[in-house]
């Protein structure tokens, strides 16, 4: 029975082994992408939301039939919001950048909070995006990597004080070509 068991940890360690020296794998790239002489460019944009009038509370039947008030800025992703223990939504601000695959850009949110990202990769279907949210005090809000479908916002958000919210409605557009 142990010389099974022992076995067996061979060949995973094997398998393990062969996976990282594999000359087609390079930290889960393919080889092909390294051979790209042109890097990924992508459109990200990033919109900061502000949520109030919590549904918290309010019989479902009642928060359903009315409408969330938002701008018409938001529209694109209402079928999100209203999902969320809000019924107000106000953009606070926008921000469009092309950038490259792996590069890091910043933005500065009204209220003091900083957000810092960075897309890992973005194929045809798929977007992975690193995501570093903090506070006007540098404290640490939110860091995470999000996995999202190309061309979709993602939403993602915080309770703040007051009975309000902060939401970051984040969508990336693949560049196909030349700049």
């Amino acid at each position: 029975m142990i010389r099974c068991l022992t076995s067996i940890s061979r060949i995973a360690q094997a398998l393990v082994i062969s996976l990282f020296m594999s000359p087609d794998v390079v930290f889960g790239e393919s080889k092909a992408d390294n051979n790209d002489q042109s890097p990924t460019t992508v459109v990200l944009s990033v919109r900061a939301i502000q949520a109030t009038a919590p549904t918290a509370g309010i019989p479902e039947n009642t928060v359903h039939a009315r409408a969330p008030q938002l701008d018409s800025e938001l529209k694109d992703i209402e079928g999100r919001l209203i999902n969320l223990p809000f019924s107000n939504f106000q953009l606070l601000t926008s921000k469009q950048e092309t950038i490259t695959i792996k590069q890091k850009n910043s933005l500065q949110l009204p209220n003091g909070q900083k957000l810092t990202f960075r897309p890992m990769y973005m194929d045809q279907k798929k977007v992975g995006l690193w995501l570093h949210w903090r506070d006007k005090d540098g404290s640490e809000i939110l860091n995470t990597r999000v996995h999202f479908d190309s061309n979709e916002s993602v939403v993602t958000g915080t309770d703040c004080a007051h009975d309000q919210g902060l939401i970051l409605a984040i969508k990336a557009v693949r560049v196909d070509g030349p700049q």
